[in-house]
């Protein structure tokens, strides 16, 4: 399958579902993540504890945030605490048996991970 097939097949689910500016991120967000280069995990000590004590990787959190819907959807969009214009998006999303929550947003092209722990 090709990887258009599999990005409109993403998009289908995304539209039936959710407000639009919700479905407008998670379309965004689908495309960042085809390439592991556009995801910039932020180095916070909760963030980097988690990831070790649960062994989840950057391939873990491509497949996490490509597996986002509008009902994982927590809280956004958001005012970021650092005064920055670009809104923050909040989920909460199972992964291997565990219940994550996921701090996003998009700045420069480049998907930014604020928050991604148990």
């Amino acid at each position: 399958m090709s990887k258009s097939v599999l990005i409109n097949t993403d998009i289908r689910g995304i539209l039936m579902t959710g407000s639009l500016p919700v479905q407008v991120f998670l379309l965004s967000l689908k495309k960042l993540c085809t390439d592991k280069r556009n995801i910039v995990l932020v180095h916070r000590q909760k963030n980097t504890q988690d990831m070790l004590r649960l062994n989840l990787t950057l391939s873990d959190i491509q497949s996490v945030c490509r597996s986002l819907t509008p009902s994982d959807l927590k809280e956004g969009p958001c005012a970021d605490d650092n005064g920055s214009p670009e809104p923050v998006w909040i989920f909460l999303r199972r992964y291997k048996e565990v219940s994550l929550y996921v701090k996003l947003k998009i700045v420069n092209g480049k998907l930014l991970v604020l928050s991604f722990h148990e």
